[in-house]
C-alpha cells in the first residue's frame, strides 16, 4: 500500500510540466521543468525524472585579466686586476790568481844579448753591463650559457747584468751583479648574464549589457534505502550511440523539491537539443553500490522537446529581465 502511495504521489506532481519566474535575490529568470519522468510506468518504488532548465540573466561589465610578460637581459661585467712585480739581486765576489810573469828566454839568434820578455798582465779596471728584456702576453676567453671569462695576461722581465774586473800585478778582483726585475699583469672579465621576466597583470573592466543563458539538466529520484551517489562523473547519457558523462555542479537559485533528491547538471544547448531528438536515449546514474539504469521514454523526450520551444527564443528574455530590475516582477507565461 505504502509503495502505490508514493507512485501515485509522483506522478501526480507531473501535471506541472513546466513554468517560468523571475528570482529577486539572484537577478536571475528562470525556466524549468518538474516531474518529467524517464519511465512510462505509473507505479514505481524507485521515481527517476530528467528535467531541463534554464537560467538567464544580464551582465553589465566583463572583466578580463591581462597578463603581460616582460623579459629584461641585464649583463653584469666584473674586472679584476692582479699586478705581480720580483725582484732579484744576485752579487758575486770573485778574486783569481793570475799567471806570474816568466824570466827572460834566451833567444837562438846571432845576437848573444837577445831575450824574449813575456807582457805582464795589464792593470787597471775593466767593465762589462748587458741589459734584457723579454715580453710575453696571453689572451684567453672561455664561454658558457650565460656566462663568458675573458683573460688577458702580460708578463715583462728586465734583467741588468754588470761585471767590474781589477787587476793588480798578478791577482784579478772581479764583482758581477746581476739583476731581474719580473712584472706580471692578469686582467680578468667576466661577463654574467641574468633573465628577469617580470608578470604585469592588468584588469580590465569592460562596461557591457548583454544576456547570458545557463542550461542544465536536473534529476529527481526518490532513491532506495542503500542508494549513494557516487562522486564525480556520475550521470551519463547514451544519446543515438554517443556518451555525455556529467558531473555535478551548484546554482544559487537551484532549489529541489521536497521529497526528492535533486541534483543539478550543466550542459550544453545542444545536449539538450540531441536529447529531444535522439531515437535512442539511454540512461544511468551510478550509485557507491550500485546504479540506476533507464530507457528514456518517448514521453520524457516529448515534454523536454516542448520545453526548448517554449523557452529557447529570447525575444522577450531582455524586457523581462529589465523589468526585473526596476523591481516589478514579470507575470510568469501561462503553463
Amino acid at each position: 500500500m505504502t509503495a502505490a502511495v508514493v507512485g501515485l504521489a509522483g506522478c501526480a506532481v507531473f501535471e506541472k510540466k513546466s513554468s517560468a519566474w523571475n528570482d529577486p535575490f539572484e537577478q536571475v529568470k528562470v525556466a524549468q521543468m518538474v516531474g518529467n519522468n524517464v519511465s512510462r510506468a505509473p507505479l514505481q518504488r524507485t521515481i527517476l525524472c530528467l528535467n531541463a532548465r534554464r537560467e538567464t540573466r544580464v551582465i553589465t561589465a566583463e572583466t578580463n585579466v591581462v597578463v603581460l610578460y616582460q623579459t629584461n637581459q641585464v649583463v653584469t661585467y666584473l674586472t679584476n686586476y692582479s699586478i705581480n712585480s720580483v725582484t732579484n739581486l744576485q752579487a758575486n765576489l770573485s778574486t783569481n790568481q793570475l799567471t806570474p810573469v816568466a824570466p827572460p828566454l834566451p833567444v837562438d839568434t846571432n845576437d848573444p844579448t837577445a831575450v824574449i820578455v813575456q807582457a805582464p798582465p795589464p792593470q787597471g779596471l775593466s767593465t762589462n753591463t748587458s741589459l734584457t728584456r723579454t715580453t710575453d702576453q696571453y689572451l684567453t676567453v672561455n664561454t658558457g650559457k650565460d656566462q663568458s671569462v675573458t683573460t688577458l695576461n702580460l708578463q715583462s722581465s728586465v734583467t741588468h747584468n754588470h761585471q767590474l774586473t781589477a787587476t793588480f800585478g798578478n791577482l784579478a778582483v772581479t764583482v758581477a751583479t746581476n739583476q731581474t726585475i719580473r712584472n706580471e699583469t692578469i686582467v680578468t672579465v667576466t661577463a654574467v648574464t641574468n633573465y628577469a621576466v617580470t608578470a604585469r597583470t592588468n584588469v580590465v573592466v569592460t562596461p557591457v549589457t548583454r544576456v547570458i543563458h545557463d542550461h542544465y539538466l536536473f534529476t529527481e529520484l526518490t532513491p532506495p534505502p542503500d542508494f549513494t551517489l557516487a562522486p564525480g562523473e556520475n550521470l551519463i547519457l547514451v544519446l543515438d550511440g554517443q556518451r555525455y558523462g556529467l558531473t555535478p555542479t551548484n546554482s544559487p537559485a537551484f532549489q529541489g523539491r521536497r521529497e526528492f533528491v535533486s541534483t543539478l547538471y550543466k550542459v550544453s544547448p545542444e545536449v539538450l537539443v540531441q536529447l529531444a531528438n535522439a531515437r535512442e536515449a539511454k540512461l544511468r546514474l551510478r550509485g557507491v553500490n550500485y546504479a540506476i539504469e533507464r530507457n528514456i521514454s518517448r514521453s520524457c523526450q516529448q515534454k523536454i522537446r516542448q520545453f526548448l520551444v517554449r523557452y529557447t527564443p529570447a525575444s522577450a528574455t531582455l524586457e523581462e529581465l529589465k523589468t526585473l530590475a526596476q523591481g516589478a516582477p514579470s507575470t510568469p507565461p501561462a503553463p
